[in-house]
């Protein structure tokens, strides 16, 4: 399969989530098709990357258009090999980051590490960067910039009133592609092993704003 073609995949894929008009013209682009391009050749020089390709839109295929209600910004992919699931702190195997994401926001229950559940009522799990070298973080920031800045401009072009959730220091960068009509939160990298990550409440005052505007919240756990 050619480069070209692998674009027009990646694009139809789309079709049935609602995301295609929106993110056709830069996934057809010679700016996307660069960055797959670079993709292959690092995993050809025994570079490999995490997710795979047909893992990369998954947050999208998850978490239909029509459906989106809040967007929660991370860095980039868990860099273990065959962990990253496509949606940002979703993971194939038990990670600290998943035990630590969920005994912070309930301790009483069993932590899980794919959070589709959460992509299906409506939060986009986006990582700033799509992919991420095997064992190697912050591989592939640059890479992604054109991208995430792409994607957050269309939203804040054609939405209001949704809830940004941008996590650590890396994703402030994009906040100022929101306008006001949103809603905007910051809270601190989820760490590795330390459990006492602070998340502001911010996951409650999200569920009070979603209250407000739709009648209904996020089911965190």
């Amino acid at each position: 399969m050619t480069i070209n073609e692998l674009q027009i995949k990646l694009s139809d894929s789309l079709k049935d989530y609602g995301w295609y008009p929106l993110l056709k013209s830069f996934i057809l682009s010679d700016d996307f098709q660069q960055i797959i391009k670079t993709l292959y050749n690092q995993s050809q020089a025994n570079e490999h990357f995490t997710p795979v390709i047909k893992d990369l839109f998954n947050m999208f295929k998850e978490c239909k258009y029509s459906d989106l209600k809040v967007i929660i910004i991370d860095t980039e992919p868990n860099a273990t090999v065959n962990a990253s699931t496509g949606l940002a702190w979703s993971t194939r195997i038990n990670t600290p980051q998943t035990y630590t994401l969920f005994n912070t926001l309930d301790p009483k229950i069993t932590p899980i590490n794919n959070l589709k559940h959460w992509a299906n009522q409506g939060v986009l799990l986006l990582n700033s960067s799509l992919t991420t070298t095997i064992n190697k973080k912050h591989a592939h920031l640059e890479l992604w910039k054109p991208f995430t800045g792409y994607l957050l401009e269309m939203l804040n072009t054609y939405n209001s009133g949704l809830i940004y959730v941008f996590v650590g220091e890396h994703t402030k960068q994009y906040h100022s592609l929101i306008s006001t009509n949103n809603y905007k939160f910051f809270i601190p990298e989820l760490p590795d092993k330390i459990r006492d990550w602070n998340c502001k409440f911010v996951f409650d005052n999200i569920n009070k704003l979603l209250f407000k505007q739709y009648g209904e919240t996020i089911s965190w756990t």
